[in-house]
C-alpha cells in the first residue's frame, strides 16, 4: 500500500458478543478482509468480551484491530418532547460509543458490577420486546411466534449478566 493511501476502515462492527448480523466474530473479520478493509473495530453493546478473540483473529488476517464499546441512553424528557439526538427514529435515545479502548480490557469494581447491571437491564428489555412481538403476532393470528432461545443462539454469543 502506498504511504499516501488511506486504508479502508470499519471501526464499528457488532459481533455475536452482542446482537449481530454475523454468525461468528470470524465471519465479520473474513468479510472485512474480503472487502479490503484494513482497520477493523469491534463495537459491541455493553461488552468487551470479544476483545481478545478480535485481536487474535484480526492479526491472523493482517488487519489492524480497534477496541470499542457502545451504550444506549434514554433521556425521558427528550423522549416526551420528541427530541431526536442521534437515532432518527427514537426520540430521547442516544447511542454513545467509546473508542480506542485497551486489549485485554481492564475494568475494576465498581465498574465491572455497574456494567453487569446495565447488561442485565438490557437483556431483560430484549426479552420483554420479544414477548411484546409475540403478543402482536398472536393478536394478528400470524400462525407463528418468535422463539427467544433460538434467535439468541444465532445472534448472541453470551447473554450472561456477569460477563465484562
Amino acid at each position: 500500500m502506498d504511504i499516501n493511501t488511506i486504508p479502508n476502515v470499519n471501526a464499528h462492527l457488532h459481533t455475536p458478543y452482542s446482537f449481530s448480523a454475523f454468525e461468528t466474530l470470524t465471519v465479520a473479520l473474513d468479510r472485512a478482509s474480503d472487502e479490503d478493509v484494513k482497520i477493523v473495530g469491534i463495537n459491541d453493546f455493553y461488552s468487551m468480551d470479544g476483545y481478545e478473540e478480535w485481536n487474535r483473529e484480526a492479526l491472523k488476517r493482517h488487519l489492524f484491530p480497534l477496541f470499542n464499546i457502545e451504550f444506549i441512553s434514554l433521556q425521558k424528557e427528550d423522549q416526551d418532547n420528541g427530541i431526536r439526538v442521534n437515532d432518527p427514529n427514537n426520540p430521547g435515545r442516544t447511542y454513545i460509543s467509546g473508542k480506542g479502548l485497551c486489549c485485554p480490557p481492564r475494568l475494576n469494581d465498581p465498574y465491572v458490577s455497574q456494567l453487569a447491571d446495565v447488561r442485565a437491564e438490557s437483556n431483560a428489555q430484549v426479552k420483554e420486546m420479544y414477548q411484546r412481538v409475540n403478543e402482536l403476532l398472536l393478536a394478528f393470528d400470524a400462525g407463528f411466534e418468535l422463539n427467544f432461545g433460538v434467535i439468541e443462539s444465532f445472534c448472541r454469543k453470551d447473554l450472561s449478566a456477569n460477563a465484562t
